[in-house]
Parts: structure tokens; sequence; C-alpha cells
């Protein structure tokens, strides 16, 4: 996730937060974490690096931010399938993609251990 990189770090103590992971927590309907994704964002909308975490906390810059990682991801291919009997499978790689960042074969393991 790029968390523990030396300009990840030090945006986050410059925001005030002394883990970078609360600083680059996930923000958005589908809360897209890691300074890795958020740094790629924020490029992608020419928001400077010293600015992004609080782009990313603003509503404009969460929304953007999702439909960003939506768009890039091709998420809209599995959510438009028509294939009825298909449904759990594309929401399973839906939420893979969104959680561990790639499709897997085993279906509900993007939320093993994950709680709340």
């Amino acid at each position: 996730m790029g968390n523990d990189k030396p300009e990840a770090i030090r945006l986050a103590r410059a925001a005030g937060f002394s883990d970078p992971g609360q600083a680059f927590k996930g923000y958005g309907p589908i809360q897209v974490t890691g300074f890795d994704n958020q740094t790629e964002i924020a490029d992608n909308f020419s928001i400077p690096h010293e600015n992004m975490i609080k782009w990313f906390q603003s509503p404009e810059g969460a929304f953007n931010a999702s439909a960003f990682f939506w768009m890039s991801h091709s998420l809209n291919q599995l959510a438009d399938k028509d294939n009825m009997d298909d449904v759990l499978t594309e929401l399973d790689a839906i939420q893979d993609i969104v959680n561990l960042g790639h499709k897997t074969v085993r279906i509900g393991d993007a939320t093993d251990g994950l709680t709340g």
C-alpha cells in the first residue's frame, strides 16, 4: 500500500497523523485506501501530494477518488453483466478488486478478517 514509504510518513506527520495508516485510510463510498492508491488518484486530478489527505477527506475528493478507482479498474464491466446466474460471482469479483486489489477464485475471501 506504500504507507511505509518516506514520503507517506512525511505527509502523514505534516497532516498531524502519527500513523500513516490512519492518514491514508479509506475515504469515499468504496474506501480507497493506501498511499500508493491515493497518490495515483491525486496525480490524476493534479492534487499536490501535500494537499491530498485534506482533498480525500472532502466530499469532492472522496467521491472523485471512488469514481476514478471504479473506472480505472473497469468495475462497470462486472457490474453491468446481465447473467443473473453469475451475480454472486460478479459481486464477489468487484469486492475482491476493491478490498484486495485483484480478483480471486474463492467466493467471500475479500472480507476474511474484516470487521465492522
